[in-house]
């Protein structure tokens, strides 16, 4: 963990400038609420932090950006109040922000390698300036929604409030990786300047529905330049990209329509859960017509598999006859080591080995205990299989079962 002042954004039109000022007053009154009367670890802890806290000088004032690093060791209280005892600080992106400000002051290393390049600089690929205008947009409905609960008790879930999902390229691999970014704004007073107006909130409901209307409406009877945020909020950043890519392949799936095939977005987003650009994904129905195996079902398939053979260098009959073969006895194929030769292996093996596949695992596809297609991945690099990267196919399946099946049966309306 480490003090270190970190302006994500600089100063930007899009993002509403707000009065705020860092403090622990919130956070230790919120620990005099939760001692309870007894003598139990938990309390004991939570007495310890407080007088700690309360014995640093200046405690209660505003800490200025100058002091940050003389109050690390009330941070690092705060931390490990909050999080859990077996969390590895090297692995959690936690930080403390000023309220409402693109700015961390205190957080795990991990947190600030994410957001910083080694010359201290924040990261070209965390900022998209396209995005700025919907995060000020879901920052402002967050902002309202702590004033509205505070002053009014009236609970406002304006559009795009909450969490927020952001998307960036990874520098290493060119993949799409999707994070989490979690906000905790419990620890955060808040004070007006001047007399609260009255507010009618079945007008604002009445345009609650509109992206920005109630906000519009909340800004005129609620100026920001009224308000000042006293406090810190804690900022959460979890790599989601497994979760969310498989809810886009459920959503492809979902939302497909006869005929159409989406094949290679399926295999790309496979690609994405792996995370190593080194490994490609092919992913082929297996479709029989009195027995024996139909390339010929799609034009978009077709290409698919051609797209395959012409990246592999194979021919199509070659790729079509290793289907086959493996279609006779469905099992599990994992070659961590193609370069080694295996007595009695596929002659697909000696062409992979010609064209430089590393490895490779063959993954059958049932639905409802029939054989429906074929899931192959293949390494370019020594080493990258391994039963953790495959374990994060696992969630995929049962949607590559349902696409494969779909994909038959419309083979087979085709026919009728």
């Amino acid at each position: 963990m480490k003090a270190d002042l970190l302006h994500i954004i600089e100063q930007n039109k899009e993002i509403q400038p707000v009065a705020s000022s860092i403090s622990v007053v919130p956070f230790v009154n919120y620990i005099k609420g939760k001692i309870g009367p007894g003598q139990g670890m938990r309390t004991q802890q939570l007495k310890y932090v407080l007088d700690r806290i309360q014995s640093f000088p200046g405690w209660d004032k505003d800490i200025a950006f100058a002091d940050i690093e003389q109050y690390s060791e009330v941070f690092e209280l705060i931390y490990i109040t909050l999080s859990a005892p077996v969390t590895d600080e090297e692995e959690d992106m936690w930080a403390l922000s000023v309220p409402f400000s693109p700015t961390i002051f205190y957080g795990s290393n991990s947190v600030y390698r994410f957001l910083q390049s080694k010359t201290g600089a924040i990261k070209d690929n965390i900022i998209d300036v396209k995005e700025l205008e919907e995060k000020a947009h879901k920052r402002l409905s967050t902002i309202y929604g702590i004033i509205l609960e505070r002053f009014y008790a009236f609970h406002y879930d304006g559009t795009g409030a909450g969490d927020m999902i952001h998307h960036l390229r990874d520098e290493a691999t060119g993949l799409n990786k999707y994070y989490r970014i979690e906000f905790d704004s419990r620890f955060l007073d808040v004070s007006y300047d001047g007399d609260l107006p009255q507010i009618n909130f079945e007008n604002i409901r009445l345009v609650d529905d509109n992206k920005h209307g109630a906000l519009e409406v909340l800004q005129q009877f609620l100026p920001l330049d009224k308000f000042k945020f006293h406090g810190f909020s804690i900022i959460t950043i979890k790599d989601i990209t497994a979760q969310h890519i498989i809810e886009h392949i459920k959503d492809l799936i979902v939302n497909l329509a006869p005929g159409q095939t989406i094949y290679q977005d399926i295999t790309a987003s496979l690609k994405e859960i792996m995370g190593n650009d080194r490994l490609d994904v092919s992913l082929t129905p297996v479709i029989k017509v009195n027995g024996k195996f139909v390339t010929n079902t799609f034009d978009t398939l077709n290409e698919n598999m051609m797209d395959t053979c012409t990246r592999y260098n194979m021919p199509m009959c070659s790729y079509v006859d290793s289907i086959e073969r493996f279609a006779k006895d469905p099992q599990i194929i994992f070659r961590k080591n193609v370069a080694e030769v295996i007595d009695g292996e596929d002659e697909v093996f000696p062409m992979l080995r010609e064209i430089g596949v590393e490895g490779v695992v063959v993954i059958p596809i049932f639905f409802q205990k029939q054989l429906v297609g074929v899931l192959t991945v293949y390494s370019w690099q020594k080493d990258a299989l391994n039963e953790n990267v495959l374990s994060g196919l696992e969630p995929a399946i049962p949607l590559l079962e349902q696409l494969l099946q779909t994909t038959i049966d419309d083979f087979q309306i085709t026919l009728d």
